[in-house]
Parts: C-alpha cells; structure tokens; sequence
C-alpha cells in the first residue's frame, strides 16, 4: 500500500512538473477499478479470426475471449494506417487535430506535415523542440491511468516518433508509460522477427533460447509483468509488430500450415486463390532467372512466395498461432492468480489488413484505404460481470472510444481543456438501453496524402452516418456514396441516385475536417 501510494504521489508531481493538466476522481475504490489489458495487432485483416468466420487459421484462444465477452462487427479504427489510429487510439482525439494524419516514416526522423514548405525528411538528429509528434502537453490514455494510481506498461510497437541517429527520442517512457519492453528504435517493417532483434534493441537477450521468436518474447514479458504487479492495478499495452508485413514465423508452424493449406478443400480455398495471381508469380519467377540465373536465388523464390499469398496464407496463420497462444498465456496466468474477473482484455488491430498477405472478406480494400476493408477492424472485449458472455454487437465504434470508456469505468474526469472525439461505449457494454443514443452519431475519418499510398490509397476523407458511407476523393474531386445496410462490399455508388444524401455528408464532412483542423495537399480540392 506504501508502495503504491508513494508511486502515485510520484506521478502526480511528475506531471505537475511537465505542466499537465490534472483531474483527480476519488469516486471509485482502488478495489472497484479494474486491471486493464490492450493486445493490439498491426494490420490484421477483419476476416482472419476463427470467430470472424475463418476457417483455414486456428485462434482458440482468441474466439474462446470473445466467447467471453463482445465481439464487435461494425468496430472502425481511426485511420487506415498505422501512427495516426495509435495517435487517436492514445488520445481519443481524431488524427487530424493531433497532426498525425499518415504513417511515420522509419527512415527518417519525423514526419513533415503537409504544410511544412518543405520537399523531404531531415537528416541527423531530430531538435528537442520538434512539433512532429504527440504533443506533450495531450494527457494520453497511459497517464491517465498513471494518474489514478495504475502502473503503466508498453510492450512492443511504439511509432508515433521518428528515429534518428540515436534512436527513439521521444518515446513511450515520455507520454505516461511506467515500463517499457522490446520497443522499437528503428522501424521493423522490412522485418526483424527472431533475434537478434537489431532494428528494436540488438542487445537485448534472449530468454526462450536460441532463434527465439519476437511474438513469443512479447507473450512472455507480458505473462512476467502481471506477476510482477499482480498486486496493484495495472494498465498492460501489448502492441504487437505482427501481422506486418515484411511476414515472418516459426518454420515448424509454417510447416504445419503448409501442409493444411495443401489438404484444405476447393470449397474453403474458392478453387485456390493463388491461381489468380498466376501469371504474376510466373513473370516475376522468370525476371529473377533473367537477372541471377542462381539456384539460390530461385530457391530462396519458392521459399518466400507463400508469404505473399492472399487468402490462406501459411505464413500469416502461424503468426496468428503465436499471437493467439500469447492470449492464451495471459488469461491463463490471470486465472491463476484470481485476477481474471477483475481484468478488462481488449483485442483489436490498428487498421485494416494489407491486401497483399491478407484478407478483409467481403469488404472492398485494405489498409491504406478508406474502404471498410482499410478502416472496419476485429473487437473483441471481455469486461467479466459487465459483458454478457458471446454477445455480439453491431453498434458502429472507433478506436477513439477507448480513451473516454475507460476513463468512465476507472472513475477519471476528462478535462474540459482535452478535446474528445470519441464516446464513451460503456452502455454498449453494459447492454444499456442509453446505447442507441450511439447509433445517430457520425464517424469520420481525414487521410490527406500528396501521392497515393505504395499498397493503393489514394487521398480522401470519409464519413459514415447511420447506414451510410461517404467518401470524398481529394486527388481528382470526386465523391462515392454506400448503403452499408445493404452494400457492406461498397459495389454500388448512389451519389447520383441520392444525390442529396451525398451533398448533406458532403457538407458535414467538410464541417468536421475543418473542425478538426484537417488540412489538404495543395493542388487538391476538399
């Protein structure tokens, strides 16, 4: 109790140093506040969990949490990449009113806003007084658990800052997380999955023994770092690096999966998906016999190839085995510490999955895009006595929600000065008749881009309100219209069948850009 006092005075002087704003609630016992877990994956595409529907990858564990709890149909991330839904994700604020609207580039220090006058990305170091991050004056979720007297942990990703010379500057350790584990210095999506681990920390050791394996080192520090603070109320962000691509996984499970995939029927494989990318695979088999003409070259081919299936994928399930035991790992630790009932697990992805290694089933695009595909996302939430076992909920979500859910559920009063987008989705939760006060709400999203995206994303902005879905393309001034109710796969545009419809989510749309302080690349129309 000294300890856990002493630690929370600690935090309150820390931020009144750092000159951040403060609330403190009493209302809610130390006893009455429950251990928060996130598990957050990078890129999972929203048909790839057993309980989604899928068939040919094995998640036990994780459709046995849903069996527990929520699972969320219509749950929407806050961008269709990666910095900019972890910005929103952290503040409950819409990337464009953070100034995060795109992915940080790994090779460079930050990100340059589009504004910035400026034609490409600094070399060196990165200046103290770089705004090209979070601001750190925005209270993130991770301090206003520390605030209320919860011990805060990141394990893994991180990027909301660039990297220089020297690594992460300004990383997770400055925005209110007590312990940070296997973060990244430089970015790993070329890969960096078995140690040693040169693009996070290269001198970290292994503790599973030789060739040992990112996720499964993530599981563990996960599973240890309960033990360790199994005693005080506790708020654990396991951000995964997997799915992302460049993918990579144990050879016994790509083995395993493999061989299933082979034995799987045509009836589950559609006639085999591959084939459609035949000629494909065929051009760029024969462009590497032209340029090497290397037996270990074209080996190394076929060794590679099946990470870059789409529907299937070997590669991408033994991934998701590893992610998934590690779900397992963590509610089994939690049971056996009695800490299960008082533990809120949260299981999403950041965006939509890449199109090239994974699949979104029925709806149109992937990440990048501001199709359902590259915004609509896996929930699953298991809150025990407030979540009804198996329930499922079409309730339209964001990942902005989370930071005012859980302020409500850990008794937190959100400043006034903090500007919130997201609601809080406790009723949903709760099966609160209050919920359906949710459904007239607007969600959107602003994704400006000066060139389309390398996987297809082009320049856009969206909103969704009640059944339907809006899109205003920047680039070329157009504009697209969705019936979700009845067209999830986004087939049919009715902007000129509702052309008023169109023109009121026109006007709203380009209401909340502005509000949000969303800006465009010069040379496109809003």
């Amino acid at each position: 109790m000294v300890e856990n006092f002493q630690h929370m005075v600690h935090s309150i002087c820390e931020f009144f140093i750092n000159s951040k704003p403060i609330t403190l609630v009493g209302k809610k016992k130390k006893m009455d506040r429950p251990n928060v877990i996130f598990i957050l994956v990078d890129d999972l595409g929203w048909a790839e969990l057993g309980c989604y529907g899928n068939r040919y990858n094995e998640t036990p564990h994780i459709d046995n949490l849903a069996a527990t709890g929520m699972r969320f149909t219509n749950a929407y991330a806050s961008s269709t990449v990666c910095s900019p839904s972890r910005a929103g994700l952290l503040t409950g604020q819409a990337p464009p009113r953070i100034g995060i609207t795109d992915y940080l580039r790994p090779n460079s220090e930050w990100f340059l806003p589009l504004d910035s006058g400026k034609g490409g990305f600094a070399d060196n170091e990165l200046p103290e007084d770089t705004d090209f991050r979070i601001n750190p004056k925005i209270l993130t979720l991770a301090e206003m658990f520390r605030i209320i007297g919860y011990f805060t942990c990141i394990i893994g990703k991180w990027h909301l800052s660039g990297y220089d010379k020297k690594g992460v500057k300004f990383g997770p350790e400055k925005y209110g997380f007590d312990e940070v584990r296997i973060s990244e210095q430089k970015g790993i999506a070329g890969g960096s999955y078995f140690h040693p681990y040169t693009k996070i920390d290269p001198n970290i050791e292994t503790v599973l023994g030789n060739n040992e394996y990112l996720v499964d080192r993530m599981n563990y520090e996960a599973v240890e770092f309960i033990k360790r603070h199994k005693n005080e109320p506790f708020f654990l962000y396991l951000s995964h690096y997997a799915v992302h691509t460049t993918l990579d996984a144990k050879l016994e499970d790509i083995k395993y999966f493999s061989k299933k995939r082979r034995n799987f029927t045509s009836e589950n494989l559609i006639g085999l998906k591959e084939k459609l990318y035949f000629k494909a695979e065929i051009d760029k088999f024969f462009s590497i016999l032209k340029e090497f003409l290397n037996f270990k070259k074209i080996r190394k081919y076929f060794m590679i190839r099946k990470r870059w299936f789409r529907q299937n994928n070997p590669v991408l399930a033994s991934m998701l085995r590893s992610i998934d035991n590690g779900v397992g790992d963590i509610v089994r630790i939690l049971k056996e510490l009695k800490l299960d009932q008082n533990t809120i697990i949260v299981f999403t992805s950041d965006n939509g999955g890449e199109s090239r290694v994974t699949q979104n089933g029925h709806l149109r695009g992937g990440k990048s895009f501001t199709y359902e595909g590259g915004l609509r996302v896996n929930q699953i939430i298991s809150y025990p006595g407030v979540t009804k076992r198996n329930s499922t909920t079409e309730f339209p979500t964001i990942n902005l929600d989370f930071y005012p859910t859980f302020a409500e559920i850990i008794g937190y009063d959100i400043p006034k000065s903090h500007k919130l987008d997201g609601k809080s989705i406790l009723p949903i939760l709760k099966d609160d008749p209050k919920a359906e006060k949710l459904t007239k709400r607007i969600l959107s999203w602003h994704y400006p881009l000066k060139r389309p995206h390398f996987l297809g994303g082009r320049s856009s902005a969206a909103n969704r309100k009640e059944n339907y879905k809006y899109i205003k393309f920047f680039d070329d001034g157009s504009s697209e219209l969705y019936d979700l109710r009845k067209d999830e796969s986004e087939t049919v545009n009715l902007v000129n069948v509702y052309p008023e419809k169109a023109d009121e989510h026109y006007k709203i749309l380009k209401k909340w850009v502005n509000h949000v302080g969303g800006k465009v690349p010069k040379g496109q129309v809003l």
